[in-house]
Formats: structure tokens, C-alpha cells, sequence
């Protein structure tokens, strides 16, 4: 397998400087760019199978494009399974990930949480809320199967009509997704 293709590859096939490449893929507001150009870029990051650097853009923007679910240790019934379909759905509509967990006894959530910097939390067990509280010190929103909203602008799910609203409209929000 050959290395990753890079802006700097990308830039270099189309003849322009690795900010444009920044600029036109990632659709930046605020920078007149030729339409030819655009299309040059375009069209090269496509021939050259350009991917997007899912760590770069974390580190960026403080956040990963990861849903962190943290799921019960629970036979998987249809209920669970539509809930995870709903999300899973929803949330690649919006170019997110939505990633299953089983919490470990002891586990350092918010470690888990600092180490991955997710877009946000949804959990689907009834956990000790303490390590929920650090998470929320983290800036990461966290939402919880069945409960109430625990903070402002939070939801709660109990079924997959829900948890796709959560993922195609809450997650559409500025705060959980700039």
C-alpha cells in the first residue's frame, strides 16, 4: 500500500498553494477563487484519491467527527438495534461517525473522552453520573437513553424515531459540530 495522499500532493497536480487546496475543499467562506481553479482542485484530489486526514481535522478543530455511544452490557434486542441505526444513520448524513462502546468496570470515560475528543456522547445505560459531569467539563454534550436532558440543550432518546432526530437535527447545530 503506498502512502496517503496529502494536500501538498494535491496542490502540486493542480498548480496551486496548499491553502487553496485547504480552501476549496474544505469550502471556506471569505476566499474569491476562481471557479477553474476550484474544479482543478477538485478534479486532482479526485484523481489522486485524496482523503480527508480525519487527525488533522481533530486536531483543527478541537473535536473528532466520532459519536462516542456508550452502549449496555444487553442482549442486542430490536429496540437497541433500531436505536443504533437511527444514529448510525443520521449521523452520516452529516459526516459523522457514530462509534459503540462498552464501558469497561472502572473505566476512565473522561480520559476516553480526552483522547478522542468525540462531537458528543450518547449513553445508553444508566452510568455513575460523576464521570458524565467531567465529560461535560470537556465541552463534549452528553445525552442519555431515557432520562431527561441533565443539561441545557440536552435530549433524551427512547426509540429510533428519536435518536434519528437527535442525529439529523441536534447534530446540525453550530455548537456540537463547528
Amino acid at each position: 500500500m503506498g502512502r496517503r495522499v496529502t494536500l501538498a500532493d494535491v496542490a502540486s497536480a493542480a498548480g496551486v498553494s496548499t491553502a487553496t487546496v485547504s480552501y476549496v475543499l474544505n469550502d471556506l467562506p471569505g476566499h474569491s477563487i476562481p471557479e477553474g481553479t476550484r474544479v482543478r482542485v477538485r478534479d486532482a484530489a479526485r484523481d489522486l484519491g485524496y482523503t480527508r486526514s480525519s487527525a488533522a481535522r481533530t486536531l483543527a478543530r478541537g473535536r473528532s467527527d466520532i459519536v462516542l455511544l456508550l452502549v449496555p452490557e444487553l442482549p442486542l434486542g430490536h429496540v437497541l438495534v433500531g436505536i443504533m441505526e437511527g444514529l448510525t444513520r443520521g449521523c452520516a448524513r452529516l459526516g459523522l461517525q457514530l462509534l459503540a462502546r462498552l464501558p469497561l468496570p472502572g473505566e476512565d470515560l473522561e480520559r476516553l473522552c480526552r483522547e478522542i475528543m468525540p462531537a458528543a456522547v450518547i449513553v445508553l445505560l444508566d452510568p455513575d453520573p460523576r464521570p458524565l459531569a467531567r465529560i461535560r467539563a470537556l465541552g463534549v454534550p452528553v445525552t442519555q437513553w431515557g432520562a431527561g436532558p441533565s443539561a441545557p440543550g440536552e435530549m433524551c432518546i427512547r426509540d429510533r424515531t428519536e435518536a434519528t432526530e437527535l442525529a439529523s437535527t441536534k447534530f446540525r447545530n453550530p455548537e456540537w459540530t463547528a
